[in-house]
C-alpha cells in the first residue's frame, strides 16, 4: 500500500503546465554599425542645405518687414504732421476772414456798411 499512495500521491500533485509564451534566446546584437549610403548621405546634405536657405529667407524677409514698418511709421508722422498744420491754417483762416474783424477793417478804413443794399440769394 505504500506504493499504491505514493503513486496517488503523484496523481494529487498538479504537474507543472508549459508556459504561455515561449522564451527563446536572442543572440547579442552585434556592435557592427552599418555605414551610410551615397543616397543617405546626399539626402542628409540636401536637408541641410535647404534648411540653411529656408533660415536666410526667413531672417531676410524680417529683415524687410521691419523696414517696411519703419517706412510706413515715417510716413504716417508726416501725415500727422501734415494734417495739425492744415487745421492750424484752417483756424487762421476762419478767424482772418471773421465778420466781427472785417467790419474792424472797415471802420478803420472809414468804410460802412449799408445793410439796406444786401440782398440774400436762395435757389
Amino acid at each position: 500500500m505504500t506504493e499504491s499512495t505514493a503513486t496517488q500521491r503523484q496523481e494529487i500533485v498538479p504537474k507543472k503546465a508549459a508556459p504561455i509564451h515561449k522564451t527563446t534566446l536572442q543572440p547579442n546584437p552585434s556592435r557592427h554599425r552599418v555605414p551610410f549610403s551615397r543616397l543617405e548621405i546626399g539626402s542628409i546634405v540636401a536637408g541641410a542645405v535647404i534648411l540653411v536657405a529656408l533660415t536666410i529667407a526667413v531672417i531676410s524677409s524680417q529683415i524687410g518687414l521691419t523696414k517696411a514698418q519703419f517706412g510706413l511709421q515715417q510716413v504716417n508722422q508726416r501725415i500727422t504732421t501734415i494734417q495739425n498744420r492744415n487745421v492750424n491754417t484752417k483756424q487762421e483762416i476762419n478767424s482772418l476772414s471773421s465778420r466781427d474783424r472785417l467790419l474792424k477793417i472797415a471802420e478803420k478804413d472809414g468804410l460802412m456798411m449799408n445793410n439796406s443794399s444786401i440782398r440774400n440769394v436762395t435757389k
